[in-house]
């Protein structure tokens, strides 16, 4: 649900959430048509998108002599976590056929900056999948998996780039068998104030708390992405590059970083 999520909520049978959405996301999708463009893609492609599936949205208004005094727009979504939520209800595991064990979560956006988990131990951000898992356990699938999983990538974010939507995340859940595998949190636009918010942290190092000591270090951050950029290796400009970027460059890093992730196991196809 994101960092920021003020109101979260689960369905009984965990299969569904309910997610206050904040300013953006409900301007964004309150607009009649960008809600439909959004809604006919995920009907359209149910079967070769991996998009979490959106239900419907709703909003609430309180109003106080006639006029509306609040206004609160929720998004029904599938849940890609109830498989977790399952095993940690004991009595819904009692009544459930299938009970899967969760080995390991994963929230990716393709981007290092700030992208370490403040529990590493229950989800792994990008940082942490880099710095402790990548070659050590490393994410890995069949090469023609992989390929269908990047198929499914590319066209779902070539639709989110038409829409000019960013920031959103893939989320895997590693279990004794296989992945579930989606896109979540994809209801936010590049507009002013997150473009505003990309020039702030271009010129910023990760983690600033204070004004009192990152002069230095915005310095050396400014010429270490130049000397990156000048050496031609335009990948680590687009990784160190903050979370937040345009719709196609995120998309591209985004692809880019996704592929580099998943570990291509070639599969003998004459093997019996």
């Amino acid at each position: 649900g994101g960092k920021k999520c003020k109101e979260f909520y689960k369905t009984s049978n965990r299969r569904f959430i309910l997610k206050r959405l904040d300013s953006p996301e409900s301007n964004f999708i309150n607009k009649k048509e960008n809600g439909e463009i959004i809604l006919n893609y995920l009907i359209n492609n149910c079967e070769n998108s991996i998009l979490s599936k959106l239900l419907g949205i709703f909003c609430i208004s309180n109003y106080l002599d006639g006029r509306v005094e609040e206004r609160r727009c929720y998004a029904v979504m599938e849940n890609l976590f109830r498989h977790i939520d399952q095993d940690q209800d004991q009595d819904h595991n009692q009544n459930s056929s299938k009970n899967t064990k969760i080995l390991r979560l994963f929230d990716l956006k393709g981007s290092n900056r700030n992208r370490r988990s403040e529990n590493p131990g229950k989800i792994i951000w990008d940082t942490d999948y880099k710095l402790k898992h990548r070659y050590s356990r490393p994410l890995d699938t069949f090469d023609f998996s992989k390929q269908d999983l990047i198929n499914k990538i590319k066209k779902d974010t070539l639709f989110l780039q038409t829409q000019n939507i960013m920031d959103y995340s893939l989320i895997v859940l590693e279990n004794e068998e296989t992945y579930d595998i989606g896109i979540v949190d994809y209801l936010r636009c590049y507009t002013w104030d997150k473009a505003l918010e990309s020039i702030v942290k271009t010129y910023l190092p990760e983690n600033i708390t204070s004004a009192s000591n990152n002069l230095e270090q915005s310095v050396n951050v400014i010429n270490e992405s130049e000397a990156t950029k000048n050496s031609g290796d335009l990948a680590s400009a687009l990784v160190s590059m903050p979370t937040i970027v345009p719709a196609k460059e995120y998309r591209a890093r985004f692809i880019d970083a996704i592929q580099s992730y998943f570990l291509e196991i070639p599969f003998d196809w004459k093997m019996k």
